[in-house]
């Protein structure tokens, strides 16, 4: 009896540090959360004329973009390019080099930069923030998954046809996990009782479904087997109509084939771009960086004979 009562009071005290340590967490999170809220008030100066953009019909351009997020390093060095409606774009270079904050500039994350960004006719800085999002949807790198069913992690909660619905499942590559957990499985918080690859694809059906008209990918597939990772960003490059901006590591030559210009960026500078045949003849950065990965991936080590 003594034991079963004190199990009444141990039990409830080992669950105090964790909750604790979750709420030091939320605390934090939500400090962060305050403070982004706030620079973007300061720094977009949201107001009643911005402006709503239903469609996207031409290109985006960047003129002479330069960002830093402090003075002692600039990240992206006046980068100027242009990305037209439904051509399929990679984007390649080491860590660090601003593949990711290029991205997130598009994605309207930051306005403190120089130069112009216009998606069609409009600037992004005079763009409203919502509807910059009903027209480009962003596959990241880390996902958030509620801890609700796998369809509502990729419907978020909203409602789409059945069609709409097995569509990006098929071209997310979950139709086995569905076939063997059903729509109804409970991902956990966080996704927590999902593997890496299958959180991964969940955000990729979540990032379809919407069918935006661009749609932008940031090392979406680093979390997947090669032939997985292939059939995906296969099946998302064939998609016509689809604006793709996708930054990329790996070198498969039959999907580099696909994409309508590699973009090569170096130390925040454009230094290479062309179609992947162009790169290869010119044999300049994109050639000596290709042929190393395939070197690099082509070795084995054979072990000593004893």
């Amino acid at each position: 009896a003594f034991v079963q009562l004190s199990n009444y009071v141990m039990e409830p005290l080992q669950q105090i540090m964790p909750l604790w340590n979750n709420r030091k967490a939320a605390v934090e999170l939500i400090h962060k959360i305050a403070l982004v809220i706030e620079d973007n008030h300061e720094t977009k100066k949201i107001t009643d004329k911005s402006i709503n953009i239903e469609d996207f019909s031409k290109k985006i351009i960047m003129k002479n973009v330069s960002f830093s997020y402090n003075e002692d390093r600039e990240i992206l060095h006046n980068i100027s390019l242009e990305i037209e409606k439904g051509k399929a774009y990679a984007f390649f270079g080491s860590s660090g080099c601003g593949k990711s904050t290029l991205l997130q500039l598009l994605l309207g994350y930051y306005h403190d930069y120089t130069g112009d960004v216009f998606i069609d006719d409009y600037n992004l800085r005079d763009i409203n923030i919502d509807s910059l999002y009903d027209i480009m949807s962003a596959i990241q790198q880390n996902v958030f998954l509620f801890n609700s069913s796998i369809k509502n992690n990729i419907t978020m909660f909203k409602e789409f046809t059945d069609d709409k619905l097995n569509r990006a499942i098929e071209m997310a590559g979950l139709t086995k996990l569905i076939e063997e957990k059903g729509m109804d499985y409970l991902c956990g918080e966080g996704g927590r009782n999902l593997s890496g690859g299958e959180k991964q694809r969940i955000s990729i059906a979540r990032c379809l479904i919407k069918e935006t008209p661009i749609i932008v990918m940031d090392e979406s597939t680093a979390a997947l087997d090669n032939t997985k990772a292939y059939e995906i960003e296969n099946e998302i490059i064939n998609i016509k109509g689809l604006t793709k901006i996708i930054v990329t590591h790996k070198m498969d030559e039959a999907i580099l084939r696909k994409y309508d210009e590699i973009i090569l960026l170096h130390e925040g500078q454009i230094v290479e771009k062309g179609t992947f045949d162009s790169l290869m003849e010119s044999k300049k950065f994109f050639y000596s960086l290709f042929y190393s990965k395939k070197i690099a991936a082509n070795l084995k080590v054979t072990p000593k004979s004893s």
